[in-house]
């Protein structure tokens, strides 16, 4: 998680709110989401137990569907960076 945390701040996720659910990173567009101060964004990186690194097109609330793949699966925390942002770059089901 601190390599990811590391990688994040200064770079393009710099402009949104880290946190952590159920160890997973998430982000959120408020401080304060839990209080309506902000979305939780549809991303999260799960810490794998290998030290790898799962993402997901995913909002951690509700739980991910129970059938669904992750996105990406790698060993570098760049890479899980970069596809995160791919996702929430790219536009939403028509």
């Amino acid at each position: 998680m601190t390599a990811l945390a590391q990688l994040a701040r200064p770079g393009w996720f710099g402009q949104y709110y880290p946190f952590t659910a159920m160890g997973n990173l998430c982000f959120s567009d408020g401080p304060e989401w839990w209080m309506g101060t902000g979305t939780v964004l549809s991303v999260l990186i799960v810490v794998c137990p290998d030290g790898g690194y799962d993402v997901w097109p995913y909002n951690p609330y509700p739980c991910i569907p129970a059938d669904a793949e992750p996105q990406l699966s790698t060993n570098s925390a760049a890479e899980a960076l970069t596809e995160a942002q791919r996702i929430l770059q790219s536009p939403g089901p028509s």
